[in-house]
């Protein structure tokens, strides 16, 4: 399995993953999921999806009769990486 690119969101200077960019330079740095999983083209250039979710800084979803609620679909993108399978 080959690592080919890489979606990140939010960033910051405890994160990683600009530096392992840069460790291996093979592996594209993405600014949307759509160009990570695309490679930049029209069409569909992986394999396969790894989605990673980690704490991050998201919208308060507080309800009076649920409490607090976790973000879902849109308002979540994690760490994503994309691969081909050989």
């Amino acid at each position: 399995m080959d690592l080919v690119s890489l979606y990140m969101n939010q960033v910051d200077e405890t994160d990683w993953s600009r530096e392992r960019l840069k460790r291996h330079p093979q592996v594209r740095g993405c600014a949307t999921v759509a160009e990570a999983l695309t490679l930049g083209g029209s069409k569909l250039a992986v394999d396969g999806a790894v989605p990673v979710g980690e704490h991050g800084k998201y919208p308060d979803f507080r309800s009076h009769a649920a409490g607090v609620q976790r973000p879902t679909g849109s308002g979540v993108q994690a760490k994503c990486s994309y691969s081909r399978f050989r």
